[in-house]
């Protein structure tokens, strides 16, 4: 940015700002992204979403607040963060390796101590799930490889993983690697675009209308026998 702030934004994310700051430096974000703010004692960095805001200082720190996310999640790798609430009013004050969460449908903050490294290394191009859902990771996968995921069966949406990924893994290498924890097959049609997945790798194939140059994966899952 102009004033010397660096800002890497994740899939499907955007961020508007004036090509120059004046007195005030506020951003609006959407989606998620992670912030190296160059600090001026005299003009604190402002990042608003529709959830909350941040107001910094210096301070290096990844912000996720995408709309359709139910929850805004944002934490600080180094100085601090100001959350700011209810129109500017200051919430909590947050230390480096803490993350406070707002969860959209009770309106309610929480805080809590991570390693803030497994959430600021995607700007690296790393990928990290800590017990996290098929649906969670369904959702961070369309945003990584700009595809769209359809889990046809209710009862594997909530199973939870635990990988990590490195930089320049392809799609099929992470499916591959999701799939030995659950004992799961996938299969791509005629070699390219949309994905199936099923328990056995005998599912059907269907033939089903997808938007124009989006790829889709679609997830079918049956448990194993002995599950419960």
């Amino acid at each position: 940015l102009s004033d010397g702030t660096q800002v890497t934004l994740n899939g499907g994310s955007s961020l508007t700002y004036p090509a120059e700051f004046s007195d005030n430096r506020e951003v609006c974000l959407q989606g998620e992204g992670f912030f190296d703010v160059r600090k001026k004692m005299e003009s604190p960095f402002i990042v608003h979403t529709k959830q909350f805001s941040a107001k910094v200082l210096g301070t290096r720190f990844s912000f996720k607040a995408y709309d359709t996310d139910r929850q805004a999640v944002l934490t600080l790798e180094r100085g601090s963060v100001q959350v700011l609430t209810d129109h500017g009013k200051e919430n909590m004050i947050l230390s480096p390796n803490q993350q406070v969460i707002k969860d959209s449908h009770t309106g309610k903050l929480y805080c809590h101590e991570v390693d803030a490294e497994d959430y600021t290394c995607w700007k690296d191009g790393i990928l990290v799930f800590k017990d996290q859902t098929l649906a969670e990771i369904s959702t961070i996968l369309e945003r990584r490889f700009n595809v769209r995921i359809e889990i046809d069966s209710e009862s594997i949406k909530y199973d939870k993983y635990v990988a990590s990924f490195r930089k320049h893994v392809s799609l099929d290498d992470i499916l591959k690697k999701l799939s030995y924890q659950r004992s799961w097959t996938y299969i791509q049609k005629d070699g390219k675009g949309d994905y199936y997945l099923d328990a056995d790798g005998t599912t059907a194939v269907p033939d089903l209308p997808t938007p124009e140059n989006i790829p889709t994966i679609r997830m079918y899952f049956e448990k194993p026998d002995g599950w419960t």
